[in-house]
């Protein structure tokens, strides 16, 4: 197993269908709630081409 590196803490408020969804996402796709929404937010970001995600630096920069 890899060593993971330690991230940002972020607290969050999801409305209770959203929590639930996601539950059910990370059940299926073998990842606890927290790795789904990491995928998920990773997804969307690199979708927009916002930033690199595996530096954390803007997409333009890299």
């Amino acid at each position: 197993m890899r060593t993971r590196e330690k991230g940002h803490q972020l607290l969050v408020r999801l409305p209770e269908a959203l929590r639930v969804a996601i539950k059910r996402s990370a059940e299926v796709n073998l990842r606890s709630m927290n790795s789904e929404i990491v995928y998920h937010l990773q997804n969307a970001v690199q979708q927009r081409g916002g930033i690199c995600v595996s530096s954390g630096r803007e997409a333009h920069d890299a």
